[in-house]
């Protein structure tokens, strides 16, 4: 493009630091798995069976045979990690509550060959020794956007094509303005939209925009909307929350959640079924059948305060009932 100077203004270009400095910055975190599938060779890998299909389908797209292992109750992994020679093998980090010691089993037992999924815990730091990746539209008023932390700063050798956020702009300003009813339709269509994307650099838009995120407000209100949740719904929550980091949601298990999703809706608390395909792909019994139905994830993103989560907390209560 040559050069333009003057004429009307675009969206203000914003100056702040990213959260992950040194990340490789994607269009999407499906991406990040394409971006390491080109950087390491990656031909065969091991998938959680409580995982997105996305991840899946970016296998497939990429050529990379995929075997699938359980995920255990609590969101554990199995107690034997066995992958083979040329193996990789995929670990996501549910809800934040992924331990150290559960990290370093999995990348012995990889040899290094081990990507971890921090898609729903941007505030973790880059795990040492092995790929991370991580997403910002799951906790910023985005269109989309990724980030990839190599165990070894290594790049791709070769420059990308930049990416595009304009047609994807229209339900995170519509939202701000109007509500979610009018522009829940967009973001669906914004949604599918990211699944057929190529790989590209994160467009300059979503990059702008992150630079303005003030982060340290948005984990600590995180978390302080997160321990209220805590302390109001602990009780009822068969699932041990703990405390994690910059928290993504708050993973409340109910015995039974037929019904609760529509009602909580009508009362204007929207809860997500975060894994809608497991449950045609994985039996009742298994944890990941388990956790996609009746886990529901409660929000708690800096958009909310106090007053909020006190409403959502006795909006559960009054549905529990």
């Amino acid at each position: 493009m040559s050069r333009e100077i003057g004429g009307y203004l675009e969206l203000e270009r914003y100056q702040g630091e990213p959260y992950h400095p040194g990340a490789v910055a994607l269009n999407s975190a499906r991406n990040c798995l394409a971006y390491l599938a080109e950087l390491r060779g990656i031909e065969r890998i091991a998938l959680p069976d409580l995982m997105c299909d996305a991840v899946s389908g970016t296998c497939e797209r990429e050529g990379i045979a995929v075997r699938t292992f359980e995920v255990g109750e609590g969101f554990a992994l199995p107690s034997e990690l066995a992958v083979s020679e040329g193996e990789w093998l995929y670990v996501a980090d549910y809800y934040g509550r992924l331990s150290c010691s559960e990290v370093e089993r999995a990348r012995s037992a990889s040899g290094g060959r081990l990507v971890v999924d921090e898609v729903q815990g941007f505030f973790r730091e880059p795990w040492a020794g092995v790929d991370t990746i991580y997403t910002c539209r799951k906790f910023f008023g985005v269109p989309d956007g990724a980030y990839l932390v190599t165990r070894d700063g290594s790049r791709l050798g070769r420059e990308l094509p930049k990416g595009s956020s304009r047609a994807r702009m229209a339900h995170v300003v519509g939202r701000m303005e109007d509500g979610s009813a009018e522009w829940y339709g967009a973001y669906r269509a914004s949604e599918e939209s990211i699944d057929a994307e190529p790989l590209a650099a994160m467009s300059e838009t979503t990059r702008s925009l992150m630079a303005a995120v003030d982060f340290p407000f948005a984990r600590r209100r995180r978390e302080e909307n997160y321990a209220i949740l805590g302390e109001a719904l602990g009780g009822r929550n068969r699932l041990a929350a703990g405390s994690p980091e910059g928290p993504y949601m708050y993973p409340l298990l109910v015995e039974d959640s037929a019904g609760l999703r529509d009602r909580l809706a009508e009362a204007g608390v929207f809860v997500p079924t975060l894994w809608p395909n497991v449950l045609a792909e994985c039996p009742a019994p298994s944890w990941a059948h388990r956790s996609a139905r009746d886990v529901l994830p409660l929000p708690v993103d800096q958009r909310y305060n106090r007053d909020d989560m006190e409403y959502v907390a006795s909006c559960v209560k009054s549905v529990l009932r």
